[in-house]
């Protein structure tokens, strides 16, 4: 795993030679620091890191609840197509039934990666986590999507299954902040 954000790194030795040097050697997670290099927070732990930054996602996910219960009530209902109609990228293949407004989320951000996703989710081999209780009911699953890329490039892919389907929601971005919790940093000199 690559260290994220330790800006600059002469700055952090000086301030905490000790942290960084955990750092180096995969003690400790990354280092939060403020103005002129003095710290006002640090991640002690990778695992720690990896639990705030899956809690994190978790609860951005949930921000999606409203926007997702909403969709099912388009008055034209899901639709069954190819999932080649859905997403240039995806060759021929499953049968998808999916909700009006997810094509104007796959137009907004083609993405290889997500097309890739919404093939698992198709097949039935992406089970997903599923929604916080009392938020939507058990058959409604979300999955995060990430692409290493500069910017805030990810999305929060959401789906309900019923007795015989899976009818495809939502593919919503993520926040700035969650992708800078996915995107590899630097490594440290």
């Amino acid at each position: 795993m690559q260290i994220p954000y330790i800006y600059p790194l002469t700055e952090a030795k000086a301030h905490l030679g000790h942290l960084v040097s955990g750092v180096a050697a995969s003690e400790h997670g990354p280092v939060l620091l403020g103005r002129r290099g003095v710290p006002d927070a640090a991640l002690l732990a990778w695992a720690d890191f990896d639990e705030l930054r899956d809690e994190l996602g978790a609860l951005e996910a949930g921000t999606h609840v409203d926007v997702a219960a909403e969709r099912v009530q388009h008055p034209s209902g899901p639709t069954t197509a190819p999932l080649s109609d859905l997403a240039p990228s995806i060759g021929a293949g499953d049968v998808v039934t999916f909700w009006p407004d997810l094509v104007t989320d796959l137009r907004e951000h083609p993405s290889e990666a997500l097309a890739d996703v919404l093939v698992e989710i198709a097949s039935g081999g992406l089970h997903g986590t599923p929604f916080a209780r009392g938020t939507l009911g058990p058959e409604w699953r979300w999955f995060l999507v990430t692409e290493n890329t500069d910017g805030p490039t990810g999305w929060h892919v959401i789906w309900r299954t019923t007795d015989d389907d899976v009818e495809l929601v939502a593919a919503l971005p993520i926040s700035p902040l969650l992708h800078r919790t996915w995107r590899a940093g630097p490594e440290p000199e």
